[in-house]
């Protein structure tokens, strides 16, 4: 419901944009431009419409976020401008030239992130200093994924080859995947299973759930049997791929005589929607002096589950997508997550986080995809 009433404001919002920028400028404009003028925000009203009756569906939500930020955003930033130009009329003409290119800089560059930053695959490097880390394992490289969200991939098996690949090149030892492989149900992991079984490491690939495999956004979500049945499936595709889901348990990975625990928990996060992390039993039987790796979707869960409670020295998240946006060291997503992207530091308790490959939206802009490529190191 939310969701629906956000939209209708955007719709109001859109509306009224254009009607402004029609009656101050176009009106005497063939009337084949005004029509092209009033298409997209009419294709805005109609694919609310159609969602407001038929429920979520990828393509119609696809489509206003596509008309939202290269059309109705620019067109916003513009009418700021002239706002701006009406108060300071002495600048009027600069600061229309301004909010033309400004509107159109936008424009393009929305664009970019919908039709390729989504598929800007790109390698982080990223060391991980620890004090006391076992010998043996100085210079271990773990490769992190996160937050696939194949519906997002639909019809990329090209993209998916060149993830793993890239993957491989890296030569980890061990591979991770932090959680949200699907979006809304175990079907859209259906065309990938062969691709995503090819990753190769001496240790493995061990992953998580995230919220969304939960099947918490599907279209049979009301069904909790269905929930229950996917729910099995998505674990069992999994494992057919050989990877090692951890459900709130944990492996010991031995290096001559040194060893690390690799933990892992079912999503916990600040949502009470999927709450099923038992970190307690995930850890029970692991000596306390063993080095600790814990690998948990949602980075809510180090400061509120992890650190001052438990003796984890790193752990591994996701969830955070960055908002699909980032300047610089700047995202929006930091409006709402304290830890976003990238390692923080609490006394001797690390947490790094992932920004994942998906999403819901097929848009990355700044934020691109990314695998991470994490060496750990031991502090001298």
């Amino acid at each position: 419901m939310l969701q629906l009433i956000s939209f209708f404001v955007i719709l109001f919002v859109a509306i009224w944009a254009n009607l402004h920028i029609w009656q101050a400028h176009l009106r005497q404009f063939a009337m084949g431009w005004q029509v092209l003028h009033f298409l997209p925000v009419t294709m805005l009203l109609m694919a609310i419409i159609i969602l407001t009756i038929r429920g979520m569906n990828t393509l119609l939500f696809r489509t206003i976020f596509t008309v939202l930020l290269c059309i109705i955003l620019p067109q916003l930033l513009l009418l700021c401008f002239w706002g701006a130009g009406k108060v300071v009329s002495s600048a009027a003409s600069a600061l229309g030239a301004i909010g033309l290119a400004v509107a159109f800089g936008v424009s393009a560059a929305s664009l970019y992130g919908i039709v390729w930053g989504w598929r800007h695959l790109v390698v982080k490097q990223q060391v991980i200093t620890v004090p006391d880390l076992p010998a043996a394992f100085d210079g271990f490289r773990i490769v992190q994924l996160s937050d696939a969200h194949l519906e997002m991939f639909r019809g990329q098996e090209g993209f998916m080859r060149s993830l793993v690949d890239s993957v491989n090149a890296a030569r980890p030892d061990l591979i991770v995947f932090t959680g949200d492989l699907v979006s809304r149900q175990s079907q859209e992991l259906l065309p990938f299973m062969d691709i995503l079984s090819q990753f190769h490491a001496p240790y493995g690939v061990m992953s998580v759930l995230g919220n969304h495999d939960y099947g918490i956004y599907a279209p049979f979500r009301a069904d909790s049997l269905a929930v229950g049945q996917d729910l099995q499936l998505l674990k069992e595709h999994q494992r057919q791929m050989g990877w090692d889901l951890l459900l709130n348990e944990h492996r010991l990975l031995r290096r001559g005589d040194d060893r690390i625990a690799v933990i892992g928990v079912e999503n916990q996060g600040k949502s009470s929607r999927v709450q099923r992390a038992d970190l307690p039993h995930a850890i029970e039987g692991v000596p306390d002096s063993c080095f600790k790796l814990l690998l948990s979707h949602d980075p809510y869960h180090w400061r509120h589950g992890v650190t001052d409670t438990t003796s984890i020295q790193l752990t591994l998240a996701g969830h955070t997508h960055a908002a699909h946006f980032r300047i610089g060291s700047f995202s929006p997503s930091q409006l709402v997550f304290p830890e976003w992207g990238g390692l923080y530091r609490q006394g001797s308790q690390q947490l790094f986080v992932s920004t994942g490959l998906g999403g819901m939206l097929a848009f990355r802009l700044g934020a691109w995809p990314e695998i991470n490529v994490l060496t750990l190191r031991k502090e001298q």
